[in-house]
């Protein structure tokens, strides 16, 4: 009598640069009437803003430095696969024709893992205790209470924090060799 079981798993998961407790957190204390994306308008100084950064201005100032898009979209992104091959053999005799009640009992069992991961991130950079991301965020030159009036802003922007157009994307990659391990057992 035998028996023989084999598994294999293979995962690919894309996430974002981020995580969901920073998103929860920044969904969290960033009041509700101020936007995402800054609207677009009709002012000359903000279309080269515009241009270098064509899926819109994020909001962004000293106070309200991160922003939930930016951290979403322009944070970078993290891929993992994953293989995994898990298997057993199992194997048992009776062997009463030597001895009533002998029998002899074997398992092997295999199993292999493989994993690769690909960062695509965004740093942060500081100024003081204040810690800025890598994405290029824009406030209206007036302040942010601009937004409390309701209607659409027709004055300038101006950059949020030091950056006016995304930053490059760093990339690292890490791979984990294959290993695998062997179980016998024998009764």
């Amino acid at each position: 009598m035998g028996e023989i079981e084999f598994r294999r798993r293979i995962t690919d998961r894309t996430s974002p640069g981020t995580s969901a407790s920073r998103l929860t957190t920044l969904a969290m204390t960033q009041p509700p009437y101020l936007p995402i994306v800054n609207e677009p308008n009709a002012q000359p100084s903000t279309e080269n803003y515009l241009l270098n950064n064509p899926s819109g201005l994020l909001f962004g100032n000293q106070i309200y430095r991160y922003n939930v898009l930016g951290e979403l979209t322009r944070s970078g992104y993290h891929t993992e696969k994953n293989t995994v091959l898990e298997g057993s053999f199992a194997a048992g005799w009776n062997l009463d024709f030597l001895t009533k009640g002998l029998s002899v009992d074997g398992v092997f069992s295999y199993d292999a893992k493989e994993q690769q991961w690909l960062y695509r991130q965004l740093g942060t950079y500081s100024e003081g205790y204040r810690e800025y991301p890598s994405y290029a965020t824009f406030q209206p030159v007036g302040g942010i209470d601009v937004f409390m009036n309701g209607g659409h802003y027709e004055g300038l922007y101006t950059n949020g924090n030091k950056f006016t157009i995304d930053q490059t994307l760093g990339n690292t990659f890490t791979q984990s060799s294959p290993f695998n391990r062997t179980f016998y057992r024998q009764r």
